[in-house]
């Protein structure tokens, strides 16, 4: 298919991060991390994989969850852990030689995500921890935020001024709630604001990147859900009804009104929808033969409709072209 292109990587991939210049991304697996080359939307390379050596003590394994890319030292990135263990890591060392490991969490860590030199990691346990990577040890994590709804799948900062540290930040856990936390209520036992966003395990969460007080939910009942926290309503904007569960759900970078979604189950798709037209997709992409795991908006800066980056636990990495969807709501008689 013209604008698509695909690579295949050691594994099944876990996770995907994308680099701040958005030319290279990171393709997770349990065994290896691939350092992968975007020279343009529809076009992918691999650089180089990376392979951790393993340690005699299990917890401190770098067996990969999740990744997450440092803005603020583009030389580094980030891993979550399935032992519960955090690690940072420099990128396009082929060793995956630790810069730093961290053990606070209990059971596996299923988001890490950067605010600056602060690391923020989501787990199984029910816990967030705060860390502070220029620390060291036991004396990096700085605040723990406890969960009472379970297992935390998925988080995401509120947006905020480049080079600013956010202080608020958002999670969405398996007893169906989203709930927004603040670090100046550094071991608050309740969030400052919580949602029963879903029927169902609320399996991804993302702050709108422009509207401070917007964020997306995506629900295992087959929903997307679109939240004005600002108005403490307990009654979503937009609902959108999707074919199966809405395992990842991200706003657009550039269009203020367009969410992305995939599933991880039986559709093999990723979605791009208006929440002003709610009820068929704008743009469907294709490439995989199995699950998907993670998607990401790719693109150089200053292209007005990146392309999608896409990983599967067919263990292949797909990059396609905004161009190369399928447009279903364009085929609607009018």
């Amino acid at each position: 298919m013209s604008g698509v292109r695909s690579v295949r990587v050691r594994d099944s991939v876990s996770a995907l991060a994308t680099s701040p210049d958005g030319r290279h991304a990171l393709a997770a697996s349990k065994t290896s991390v691939t350092l992968l080359e975007l020279d343009m939307p529809g076009s992918i390379k691999t650089v180089t994989t990376m392979a951790p050596a393993k340690s005699r003590n299990r917890k401190k394994d770098v067996t990969c969850n999740d990744v997450d890319w440092c803005y603020a030292r583009p030389e580094v990135f980030a891993a979550g852990a399935v032992t519960g263990a955090v690690a940072v890591l420099n990128v396009g060392d082929e060793k995956m030689t630790k810069r730093a490991m961290y053990t606070f969490h209990t059971r596996f860590v299923n988001r890490v995500q950067w605010n600056g030199e602060l690391l923020l990691s989501g787990s199984q346990d029910g816990l967030v921890c705060l860390w502070d990577t220029r620390m060291q040890g036991s004396e990096a994590c700085v605040a723990t935020f406890a969960s009472k709804t379970g297992p935390v799948h998925d988080l995401s900062w509120e947006p905020g001024t480049p080079g600013d540290t956010h202080l608020k930040f958002v999670t969405g856990t398996t007893n169906n709630v989203a709930a927004v936390w603040d670090l100046r209520r550094a071991g608050a036992k309740r969030p400052v604001h919580a949602i029963f966003a879903h029927s169902d395990l609320v399996l991804s969460v993302h702050w709108h990147p422009h509207h401070a007080g917007k964020i997306v939910t995506g629900g295992r009942d087959k929903l997307i859900k679109v939240w004005n926290i600002d108005a403490d309503s307990k009654t979503p904007e937009v609902t959108i009804q999707t074919a199966s569960a809405a395992a990842v759900v991200r706003w657009h970078p550039t269009h203020a009104h367009l969410v992305g979604s995939c599933s991880n189950t039986t559709d093999l798709n990723i979605h791009v929808w208006d929440v002003r037209s709610k009820y068929v997709p704008l743009a469907t992409f294709s490439g995989h033969t199995d699950q998907l795991t993670a998607f990401k908006w790719c693109s150089p800066p200053g292209i007005d409709h990146p392309g999608v980056l896409s990983a599967s636990r067919d263990a292949s990495v797909v990059c396609s072209a905004y161009g190369s969807a399928k447009f279903p709501y364009a085929s609607l008689p009018s």
